[in-house]
């Protein structure tokens, strides 16, 4: 049985998944999750402090999603691709709750400093792997790789925002793929 933290948790991620974090206001969700609204307050200080930790765990989830898939991949290509992990991590943001939760919701609700710290936790590190991999493959000098990680984080960050429906900015998702693929292939090489 989930505790009372877990399950309002993850009512709340369910609930800003599907309606939006303003479309969801603190008295449905104590509802929904069967509590009163002393018991969110005993576990969040309010519905923004309940929103950020969905962000956070929302985004661990498909951290480690991508992370087993793309161990999948490789051991079913029998070959490792670093490209794979960014390419699904984009394709994951594009999915329907996730999106709304962490590309449409997140940066609004938590600010853009906020919801670029949250992103930067997780995604950094393996972003700087990938391009560390292009630099021992004699792709760009070493001396870039920290500058490079940066820019293809932002990128990362911009393409996630994008990933779902195309929205103003008239960005198709195929050609978000295409120029996603390129720049993973100017920097690993071919298929890197």
């Amino acid at each position: 049985m989930l505790g009372t933290r877990a399950h309002l948790l993850e009512t709340a991620a369910a609930l800003f998944g599907d309606r939006g974090y303003a479309r969801t206001p603190l008295e449905t969700l104590v509802g929904e999750a069967g509590l009163t609204r002393g018991a969110v307050y005993h576990h969040f200080k309010d519905k923004q402090a309940l929103f950020d930790e969905v962000v956070d765990q929302t985004l661990r989830a498909v951290v480690e999603r991508v992370e087993r898939e793309t161990v999948r991949r490789a051991v079913a290509r029998g070959e490792e691709r670093e490209g794979d992990a960014i390419e699904l991590f984009v394709d994951a943001l594009g999915e329907g709750r996730c999106h709304r939760i962490l590309c449409l919701d997140g940066p609004a609700v938590l600010g853009r400093e906020r919801w670029t710290d949250l992103m930067e936790a997780q995604l950094m590190e393996p972003i700087r792997r990938v391009v560390a991999k292009g630099a021992a493959r004699g792709r760009l000098r070493p001396e870039l790789v920290g500058s490079l990680s940066h820019l293809l984080f932002g990128a990362v960050l911009e393409a996630s925002l994008l990933a779902g429906d195309a929205g103003p900015s008239g960005v198709r998702r195929e050609d978000l793929d295409d120029g996603l693929s390129w720049l993973l292939d100017c920097i690993l090489g071919p298929a890197g």
